[in-house]
């Protein structure tokens, strides 16, 4: 929406990695950047957090307060850590479960078990506290889902799983009318099918068929242009009778 276009790649040179993106403005060509770093298992997190700020002072002015360790995943200090979290977001954005998502789940507690927990850790355990609650009726889990979500908030409260989580913890908990905010947010930050697929859901139970349309149709729209799809949560929350709501939609 701002006019610019991203193209990167990756490339293992013996034990480091380098990672090459080009940033293109459809609207200046002029400003044409290309940042490239080479990084491996022991310093991924800071180049890539380097990376993101450098590409960020190119499409918009930093802020005096604005620091570099707010683009590094500063509560995460294993590589191999990072493989099942990033492994659970992607399975996250595809609204998937079930077995697909069991083996991260495992590990996810193990590793809030072990004390290396963090917001993206609270925020995808919510997620599948939510899941289970949609599928076995348990309370607990409910009442877990909302829990986790508010912690992985309040370590992050800009981090969009975060976001997403706590507004689908509080739509399952009966309070729709205060998700929408964190949705929202979600919704804009980084656009998603799973966060426009939510809000439409959220103003159909407020009464509002104009703006769940609108959602719908965002959802539907970006939908088509991602591989992934989130037809396992769909599916649970279609078959659950928490939500009533004569506008919800049916795919």
């Amino acid at each position: 929406t701002s006019g610019y276009e991203v193209k990167s790649w990756i490339k293992q040179v013996g034990n480091h990695f380098r990672l090459t993106v080009y940033l293109q403005s459809t609207l200046d060509p002029a400003v044409n950047t290309k940042v490239e770093k080479e990084f491996d298992k022991n310093n991924f997190f800071e180049v890539i957090g380097d990376i993101v700020l450098e590409l960020k002072t190119v499409i918009s002015p930093t802020l005096p307060d604005y620091d570099v360790e707010d683009h590094r995943v500063t509560s995460v200090q294993s590589y191999d850590d990072w493989q099942v979290i990033s492994s659970g977001i992607s399975l996250f954005y595809q609204g998937r479960g079930g077995e697909q998502m069991q083996p991260v789940t495992e590990k996810l507690k193990i590793m809030k078990q072990e004390g290396r927990d963090s917001y993206l850790v609270d925020g995808l355990l919510s997620y599948i506290a939510s899941l289970n609650y949609l599928q076995t009726g348990s309370e607990q889990e409910k009442e877990n889902a909302l829990q986790l979500a508010k912690d992985a908030f309040n370590k992050d409260p800009r981090c969009d799983i975060a976001n997403v989580t706590l507004g689908l913890a509080l739509l399952l908990n009966n309070r729709g009318d205060q998700s929408y905010p964190y949705l929202y947010y979600a919704s804009k930050s980084t656009p998603s099918p799973l966060s426009f697929y939510l809000l439409s859901i959220v103003d159909g139970l407020s009464q509002n068929p104009r703006g769940s349309s609108h959602y719908h149709q965002l959802f539907t729209e970006l939908q088509k242009e991602k591989t992934g799809e989130i037809y396992d949560l769909m599916e649970r929350l279609q078959k659950t009778n928490i939500l009533q709501t004569q506008d919800f939609h049916k795919i």
